[in-house]
């Protein structure tokens, strides 16, 4: 079987209906063989994994114009020879690292393409290390990954601009920053820190007589040290040294 395909234009409750539908035929009929599946204009959100575990020779997936909102784990794990996912005009804002480490195992096998056009990318620090795979990926095609937007963003008037360009201080995150492995963006250090500051400050302030008196008593210990140091000798008289060897 070379090509399925689900009505276009399906209401909401149709659509649960007939993706159920399409689940169960898929996974009870022998479509193992099928090629492509197109799944556009179907207001689709979800993308259940059982979907694909049924389709072992699936080689292209058409998923455009549906409110997709993220890619499950695990999504292609049973179709190895996906060369081509089309996930344009949905509502995706991040690629996990997850995602990205899907398509790279996919294309160790073969090239394949990625397009992900007109979807809302919310530009974080969450978003660094799809940017950074979009810079060095081999054997897979971004479809026209340089129109590809931020929609809104956690630093700085970023809406409109290319995501391709961005680098990691445009998004107040560390260089570092990859996918779910962050480190916390520069805002959120300098929260910390001010706050450990007032909390340290606070302690002090209400332990002011106590440490006042600490440090009286330290600094009395150490004048007497320096006056006990300080203390010149006195010289006995020779006659009293005489008579004391004697």
């Amino acid at each position: 079987m070379t090509g399925c395909g689900l009505g276009e234009g399906t209401s909401p409750r149709g659509n649960r209906s007939n993706l159920q539908g399409l689940v169960y035929t898929l996974t009870k009929s022998k479509l193992g063989s099928l090629k492509k599946l197109r799944l556009m204009n179907n207001r689709l959100s979800i993308l259940p994994v059982a979907l694909l575990n049924a389709l072992p020779s699936l080689e292209a997936l058409y998923l455009g114009n549906n409110t997709i909102s993220e890619i499950p784990k695990n999504l292609f794990l049973k179709t190895p020879d996906l060369r081509v996912i089309d996930l344009s005009f949905n509502r995706i804002r991040t690629v996990s690292i997850e995602t990205t480490d899907q398509f790279d195992k996919l294309a160790s096998r073969h090239s394949i393409k990625v397009n992900l056009t007109s979807n809302p990318f919310y530009c974080d620090c969450a978003l660094v290390g799809f940017i950074s795979w979009m810079h060095q990926t081999r054997n897979i095609t971004i479809v026209n990954n340089v129109t590809y937007k931020c929609t809104a963003s956690q630093s700085g008037p970023l809406s409109g601009r290319s995501i391709i360009n961005l680098i990691p201080k445009y998004l107040g995150c560390s260089s570092t920053s990859r996918g779910t492995g962050l480190r916390l963006p520069y805002a959120g250090l300098v929260v910390i820190v001010v706050v450990l500051s007032l909390l340290v400050m606070t302690v002090m302030y209400l332990n002011r007589r106590g440490i006042a008196r600490h440090c009286t008593e330290l600094q009395n210990a150490r004048k007497g040290r320096v006056e006990e140091r300080d203390r010149p000798c006195v010289a006995l008289p020779y006659s009293e040294v005489t008579s004391t060897i004697s």
